[in-house]
């Protein structure tokens, strides 16, 4: 079953998850000046995977900084942020997290949903 990542309730927020076994850091915050979501994320030693990124609603936001279901991925899997509205409308200050969702699916997940 997908992992729900928890979302910030806040402009600025740090959680720590482990996903496929392993810990990691994700930093939540809003950008103010161009008015969208961005994350960054970490291994548990600190090195940086992404460093804000934009979140856009319904993508697969891991794919496009390169992290694929692929067994050479060390996240061995793929975050989405998926409108939970059945809206296309983008992200705002105040919908993330309650019309939306940042969620990990684990490769064999991936393979057996049909999830792209």
């Amino acid at each position: 079953m997908p992992k729900e990542l928890p979302v910030p309730d806040a402009p600025f927020s740090t959680i720590s998850v482990v996903l496929s076994g392993q810990s990691y850091t994700v930093k939540f915050y809003w950008n103010e000046q161009n008015n969208f979501w961005c994350i960054s994320m970490y291994t548990s030693s600190g090195i940086a995977i992404v460093e804000g990124f934009a979140i856009m609603a319904n993508s697969c936001i891991s794919y496009s900084w390169g992290y694929i279901a692929q067994s050479s991925n060390p996240l061995f899997g793929a975050i989405y942020c998926i409108n939970t509205n059945d809206s296309e409308a983008p992200l705002n200050r105040y919908s993330f997290g309650k019309t939306s969702m940042i969620v990990y699916y684990t490769a064999l997940e991936l393979q057996s949903s049909n999830v792209s």
